[in-house]
C-alpha cells in the first residue's frame, strides 16, 4: 500500500482521537483499547513515513508513531516550542535532534483544544517523509 492511499485510514484515525480530545474526553484507559490506538499509530507511522506525536499539557506523550516515547516527557524542542504553542496557541516549527532522530528532523506543532477552546495539548507531526 502506498502512503497516499493509507492517508484517508490516518485521517479518520486522527479525528476520532481527536475528536475525542476536542470534547475533552480522555484517551482509552482500558489497557487493550489504549495498546489498539498505540499501535495503531505506530503503523500509521510506519506506513505514512511521518512523524507523529500528540501531548497533553503538561507535555506528556499520549500517542506516538515511536511507542517507546508513550507516557515520556516530550523535550526534543530545543526552543520549547511545543510548550509555548500550548501556552499561546500559535503553531510554531521546530527541528527535534534526539535519540529518535540524531540527525535532526523538521517538525510543525499545532494547538488541540477542547470544546471550549481551552488548549489541552498539541500534535507534534514531522514536515517531510522520515526515512528511517
Amino acid at each position: 500500500m502506498k502512503p497516499s492511499s493509507f492517508l484517508p485510514c490516518f485521517g479518520f484515525l486522527l479525528s476520532c482521537v481527536f475528536g475525542g480530545l476536542l470534547l475533552g474526553a480522555p484517551l482509552p484507559a482500558a489497557a487493550d483499547d489504549r495498546a489498539l490506538l498505540v499501535n495503531a499509530f505506530e503503523i500509521i507511522g510506519e506506513r505514512t513515513k511521518h512523524d507523529i506525536v500528540v501531548v497533553d499539557k503538561k507535555q506528556t506523550i499520549l500517542l506516538d508513531t515511536v511507542s517507546a516515547n508513550v507516557g515520556k516527557i516530550f523535550d526534543e524542542d530545543k526552543g520549547d516550542e511545543v510548550g509555548k504553542t500550548i501556552a499561546d496557541g500559535k503553531p510554531r516549527s521546530f527541528l527535534e535532534s534526539g535519540k529518535d532522530f540524531p540527525k535532526g528532523i523538521r517538525h510543525m506543532v499545532y494547538p488541540v483544544k477542547n470544546a471550549k477552546g481551552e488548549i489541552i495539548g498539541a500534535v507534534i507531526v514531522s514536515v517531510f517523509m522520515v526515512a528511517k
